[in-house]
């Protein structure tokens, strides 16, 4: 456990020297039928350092909205520090909760970063799809 520990505050010390980060996200249901969305925060600082670690995995206990995502996305964030002006792109799977043109949490993302005039910011689905139909 005390190692465990000491791996999560390292994670949270590397997150307040990033310059730009990204996050993958996927949305899976286990065994108990309960949804979980996996996020993954990969960074970058000034040195060119990069840590990529999976920072949370959320239970999503009543509904997989994307409004639902957006608030876990939000609170994981907060909970490293992570503003979204530093965030440089999102990856997803192509699900209408992630990907939806009006109301998917990309295009909420990408309405905050806009807000916080953040005009670097990319997002990405289905990328290991894609790839592979095209083979």
């Amino acid at each position: 456990m005390e190692k465990l520990v000491k791996l999560a505050v390292e994670f949270f010390v590397r997150c307040a020297t990033f310059n730009f980060y990204s996050i993958a996200l996927d949305e899976s249901t286990d065994a108990t039928d309960t949804a979980q969305l996996a996020i993954f925060i990969r960074g970058i600082d000034k040195e060119f350092n990069i840590t990529e670690e999976l920072a949370s995995l959320v239970p999503l206990k009543d509904t997989t909205r994307s409004v639902d995502l957006y608030e876990a996305v939000k609170a994981t964030l907060a909970r490293f520090s992570l503003t979204i002006d530093k965030m440089s792109g999102i990856v997803t799977d192509g699900a209408p909760a992630m990907v939806g043109k009006k109301e998917g949490l990309t295009k909420l993302i990408e309405d905050n970063a806009e807000k916080m005039d953040n005009l670097r910011f990319m997002k990405y689905h289905c990328i290991k799809r894609i790839c592979v139909q095209r083979l």
